[in-house]
């Protein structure tokens, strides 16, 4: 079974059906014309006539036929036998971007719809120049001049029209050919629907998900769905969506966080309009530019927020650069101080013998304690820092490191690569572990307002080892000292 459709955005809407049945519909809208083909037309009457006996036969061909002739169109008598029975009342626009469905048959009449080129709509009616028609949730007036009818607009519909097919059977083979011998490529359960490719007689060919093959015609119903004329508030809501839609690739693309949250702010009054308008005219297609539209807005603050976030860790980057700059320049200066201190006691004879008394510390190497596991060796290894001083933005394990630097010194030492220099940068490599999961040598995060700011290594026994603050150095800390934000290993 075949029927036609217009489709919505959201929806299928059925069309009307046979062009017959709408005569009562157009005697309302046409005015009596002089100017119709009279030949062929009584006897076409004639073979819809009863037979009953008891009618006066004189003069009742010519009553119908006038009374046909008062309400189809010219146009509609010549190719309403030539059309296939689903398009008989169907007209598709054909114009450069869209055509006006206005209220009354006037050129001066009110706006309440376009219909977009390639857009169809039911002919209900006929008015001298312009059709009446139906169309979505629209009702009113089009010129004929812009729209195809009859065989044409059959012919446009089979190459643009969206074709579907529902299952009638309890399940239907889809076959590798046109052929009850074929392989069986899938199954499809009753009430299913598939993509129509080509009705082929006897077999259709369909896509239903992944597979492309046949199916016997006599066990889908075939429809024919088109786009459908939009209403005021419809296109009101689907240009809210498309520029929500437009400021989420403004924000995507910025080039700073400001620039990227004022569209994203754009993009919210954009999906606003668009609700507002929606929830005062919930059609199928209000109700889905309004979440489109929502869906973009949504997406521009996400695209602001990464790019404030790339912008922070810039910022930290910098600052990191400049603090390591300063020491490495404070250094030099205590060498070369330490350098003329020495050369100035040697100059004077003074013994440069080191004071027996004094002793520094020693540290063994990741590779001794590399017999563990690595997990345990990065815990062993980093707990011999223990009371070493901060130092924001050093990665010295002895001379001073953040937390961050202190993970990715200890880290590579035991030959583990961390991404990242930044504790946010380094909680989105390596992989998420359940806190059940947690051992030693994985990584603790801590979080505020969903922003990553401090990062530990867990060394067993509900432990952590970090570079805490600049009181407390390099120390260690119940894990859950602050609330966990995630949980991550590298080895």
């Amino acid at each position: 079974m075949r029927k036609l459709t217009l489709r919505t955005v959201c929806g299928i809407l059925t069309a009307a059906g046979v062009l017959c049945s709408s005569f009562s519909a157009y005697a309302a809208d046409i005015a009596k014309s002089s100017e119709y083909p009279s030949i062929g037309i009584s006897s076409l009457i004639d073979s819809y006539c009863t037979t009953d006996s008891s009618l006066p036969k004189v003069g009742v061909t010519n009553a119908i036929e006038e009374y046909i002739k008062a309400i189809i169109d010219t146009d509609l008598v010549a190719t309403v036998s030539q059309v296939r029975e689903e398009y008989r009342t169907i007209v598709i626009a054909q114009v450069d971007g869209y055509l006006n469905v206005r209220k009354e048959p006037d050129t001066n009449s009110e706006v309440v719809g376009k219909l977009q080129n390639n857009s169809a709509a039911n002919i209900t009616g006929v008015v001298g120049d312009w059709y009446k028609i139906t169309s979505g949730t629209v009702t009113g007036y089009v010129m004929k001049e812009y729209v195809l009818f009859g065989k044409s607009a059959e012919a446009l519909a089979e190459q643009i029209a969206k074709k579907t097919g529902t299952v009638k059977a309890d399940a239907l083979n889809i076959r590798s050919s046109a052929s009850k011998e074929a392989t069986v490529l899938d199954v499809m359960p009753q009430g299913d629907t598939c993509e129509v490719l080509s009705e082929e007689g006897e077999w259709t060919k369909i896509q239903y998900g992944d597979a492309t093959g046949y199916v016997l015609t006599q066990y889908i119903d075939i429809q024919v769905s088109m786009e459908t004329a939009e209403s005021k508030n419809e296109e009101a809501t689907r240009l809210a969506s498309e520029e929500a839609a437009y400021l989420a690739s403004i924000a995507k693309y910025s080039s700073a966080s400001s620039s990227a949250y004022e569209a994203a702010r754009e993009a919210a009054t954009a999906a606003q309009r668009a609700r507002t308008i929606a929830e005062g005219d919930p059609t199928e297609k209000t109700t889905k530019f309004a979440s489109e539209a929502e869906h973009y807005a949504v997406l521009a603050e996400s695209y602001a927020d990464q790019l404030a976030e790339e912008e922070r860790e810039a910022a930290e980057r910098a600052r990191q650069a400049a603090a390591e700059a300063e020491a490495a320049r404070q250094a030099a200066a205590q060498r070369a101080a330490a350098a003329s201190r020495s050369q100035s006691s040697s100059g004077s004879g003074a013994s440069s013998k080191k004071n027996e008394g004094s002793s520094s510390k020693s540290y063994n190497s990741a590779a001794a304690y590399s017999n563990s596991s690595k997990g345990q060796q990065i815990a062993n290894y980093a707990q011999q820092f223990i009371g070493n001083p901060y130092s924001w933005g050093g990665t010295s394990l002895t001379n001073g490191a953040d937390c961050s630097g202190f993970v990715k010194s200890v880290m590579a030492d035991c030959g583990v690569s961390v991404s990242g220099r930044t504790a946010a940068s380094q909680s989105s490599g390596g992989y998420s572990v359940a806190e059940s999961e947690l051992q030693p040598g994985d990584l603790v995060f801590y979080a505020s307002g969903g922003r990553v700011y401090h990062v530990a290594i867990y060394i067993g026994g509900g432990q952590v080892v970090h570079a805490a603050s600049s009181s407390l150095g390099i120390c260690t800390s119940n894990y859950r000292y602050a609330t966990p934000y995630k949980f991550v290993r590298y080895y």
